[in-house]
């Protein structure tokens, strides 16, 4: 008997609408992927091409990734103590400090500009601003106000021998920002990211809800997209939307209308917030808060957006709903489809070896199903591959996942795939059962205890010594029979 393919760990989803997203539904979600953090539009331009790329049908959607993002989709993290609002922001490891410019006028607008990226990373008005200096404006590099303590920088000389400015550097109202390199995830390879840390001054001990009070010149609407998002967010947590019986989007508008705007121009963590607020919807018993109705089409073009973007568990839903050919999708069920959005997501969490621990759960998840896929075979992908099903069943099974352990373990046992190796096969299958006790004794070692396992694995061992081949139900039997004899 083969592998299970209906006994689904609780770390593997099966649908997009059997679990949503941890990080859509608390406005947090994956890391995003790019090694540049370049756009090649304007971020609303860049939104709708990812929304029709990922709409159209096509096997391999661009990832069309405005900046590096952590695994929730934030383009930036931010804590505060009593004296100062720290922000931290992913860059590419090549990013040279004379790369970076702040501004910062005396009201207290703020424009951090990374690059070559064509839209300023954070961008807004600080909640409160430190006194003003003598200038009216600021705009400084990381040549001016870097904080020196990273002396690991690789443009660190070039900085050192650079020409020195014409004239003083203009005030930066006491912000600091820091590059620093990051440890690898995993030893020997590079982390794919360094971190930008900016450090601004508050004038009083008050606690910040946000960075920003507002966009520049007091217009909400112009901050970076993330920071319009916490906006919404904050706006929304205050208005919470009435739980509705009618067709009617309950209040507050002005939120969902700045998360949506916040989604179209490039915010991961919007498009996975409007996602998850599109699959549940407000008419779903405690969902009290949703301000729009339930929308499996609409929650999937969101994740479509997210997963171009470069969103890992976003890539995920999408590969689901192709799996299952739910939410819409114009294919219906295709293997075919959703085998590419494996491949999406796992390049999106930067390879399996990174994704593996950065996003352990999801990676589980993602491997395991591909597996499934792999195995079942049909529905575009042709004739079953239990080659690569034990492929991406041993990644899972590497990190402890019980079902992929049991089913690989049958692998090892009958030879599907990979070859014959009756040891390794009884190692897979007790681990499993040891995560997972509900799964049982394989249907071909029934009946089998501790023992017998370990005679079995003699017996088989015994049988390719003698250079015969080695059929598992034939030396099930023959530790069946010496058992009996044993008996008597």
């Amino acid at each position: 008997m083969g592998p299970r393919s209906k006994r689904h760990s609780v770390s593997a989803k099966s649908s997009p609408a059997a679990k949503p997203s941890s990080a859509s539904s608390t406005a947090s979600t994956s890391p995003a992927p790019s090694s540049s953090p370049t756009p090649s539009a304007s971020a609303s331009a860049s939104a709708s091409a990812s929304a029709s790329a990922a709409s159209s049908g096509d096997l391999t959607p661009p990832l069309n990734i405005l900046f590096p993002t952590y695994p929730d989709g934030a383009t930036y993290n931010w804590t505060q103590t009593d004296s100062t609002v720290t922000v931290s922001t992913r860059v590419v490891p090549n990013l040279m400090r004379s790369d970076i410019v702040l501004k910062v006028d005396s009201e207290g607008n703020l424009t951090l500009k990374i690059g070559k990226e064509r839209h300023p990373r954070i961008r807004g008005r600080l909640f409160m601003f430190p006194p003003k200096p003598s200038r009216s404006s600021a705009t400084t590099t990381a040549a001016a106000v870097d904080d020196n303590n990273n002396s690991n920088d690789d443009d660190a000389a070039s900085d050192a021998t650079a020409s020195p400015p014409a004239s003083p550097p203009p005030p930066s109202h006491g912000i600091t920002f820091q590059l620093k390199d990051l440890p690898p995830i995993v030893p020997d390879q590079p982390n794919p990211y360094r971190v930008l840390i900016l450090r601004i001054p508050k004038p009083d001990g008050t606690a910040w809800p946000h960075i920003f009070r507002s966009g520049v010149n007091n217009n909400p609407r112009e901050m970076d997209p993330h920071s319009l998002y916490l906006f919404a967010s904050g706006l929304h947590d205050l208005l919470p939307a009435p739980a509705s019986t009618t067709d009617a989007a309950p209040a507050p508008t002005s939120a969902l209308a700045m998360m949506e705007e916040a989604g179209r121009a490039g915010s991961i963590a919007a498009q996975l917030k409007l996602a998850a607020w599109y699959e549940l919807g407000h008419r779903e018993p405690g969902t009290l808060g949703i301000p729009v109705a339930k929308d499996a089409e609409a929650s999937l073009r969101w994740h479509q957006l997210a997963a171009v973007a470069g969103n890992a568990e976003a890539c995920y839903i999408v590969m689901t709903a192709h799996a299952t050919g739910t939410h819409g999708v114009a294919s219906g069920v295709s293997f075919r489809h959703a085998m590419e959005w494996v491949r999406k997501c796992i390049e999106c969490g930067h390879g399996e070896h990174i994704m593996a621990v950065e996003q352990r759960a999801l990676f589980i998840a993602v491997t395991f199903r591909a597996g499934l896929m792999m195995m079942e075979g049909g529905k575009g992908l042709g004739d079953p591959d239990p080659v690569m099903a034990a492929l991406f069943w041993d990644m899972a099974a590497k990190l402890g996942h019980a079902q992929s352990c049991w089913n690989l373990g049958i692998f090892h046992l009958n030879g599907f795939g990979i070859p014959v190796d009756v040891r390794r096969g009884v190692e897979l299958v007790r681990a499993g059962i040891r995560a997972a006790p509900e799964l049982g004794m394989p249907p071909q070692l029934e009946g089998l205890n501790d023992a017998d396992l370990d005679a079995l694995v003699d017996v088989a061992e015994e049988i390719e010594q003698g250079g015969d081949p080695v059929h598992i139900d034939s030396v099930v039997t023959k530790v069946k029979l010496g058992t009996c004899f044993a008996i008597l």
